[in-house]
């Protein structure tokens, strides 16, 4: 529902810049999740985190122009459609909150490269790409491990991707806990404070 919805452009550089939507009640959401113990789909899809913004800029530099991009946890789409708009040849926006995904696809409706995918990091397998994303996403321990164990998965497979990866959130232990599911020799890392 439309009337659920913000648009918020989000400024990438001076001349570069992306239009997502967001859910307009996102603080409620936020509390009523905290609220619970059930175990409810976090809430933290529906609005924008700095991470995205690193995340687009380090797809420009990489340089994505005919590849395929896979972002895992898409949320509202900051980096899919920065990929989208860098002329990658496919997007493929996965993530597993449905609200997340009907976000990314309302901000991605002019590019026809993009694809969305329900997606459960614990089950599913990070499909073939060249350049996997990985944004804000280790809202927890278990599930910076799962990340982490997908995301190396990926990485050891023929297509060898290049990881973008960002926690700007930073909660205690969790990229550690990612780092250590990866198991991946890299030939170049790159660790930006």
């Amino acid at each position: 529902d439309d009337a659920n919805l913000r648009p918020r452009t989000v400024r990438l550089d001076d001349a570069w810049s992306v239009t997502v939507y967001e859910a307009k009640d996102i603080a409620t959401n936020v509390e009523a999740w905290m609220a619970t113990d059930e175990d409810a789909i976090d809430p933290f899809g529906g609005v924008a985190w700095p991470g995205a913004v690193v995340a687009a800029r380090k797809l420009r530099d990489h340089g994505v122009a005919g590849k395929v991009v896979c972002c895992l946890g898409c949320g509202t789409g900051v980096e899919v459609l920065a990929a989208a708009s860098l002329n990658a040849s496919r997007v493929i926006a996965l993530d597993y909150a449905k609200d997340a995904l009907e976000l990314c696809e309302k901000g991605a409706e002019n590019y026809t490269c993009v694809e969305t995918r329900h997606f459960d990091v614990r089950r599913d397998t990070i499909p073939a790409c060249d350049v996997l994303v990985a944004s804000d996403v280790f809202y927890s321990k278990d599930l910076s491990i799962a990340c982490g164990r997908a995301c190396g998965a990926a990485l050891r497979t023929s297509s060898r991707p290049a990881l973008i990866s960002t926690d700007s959130q930073r909660y205690a232990g969790h990229t550690a806990a990612f780092l250590e599911a990866l198991d991946v020799d890299f030939a170049r890392f790159e660790r930006t404070t």
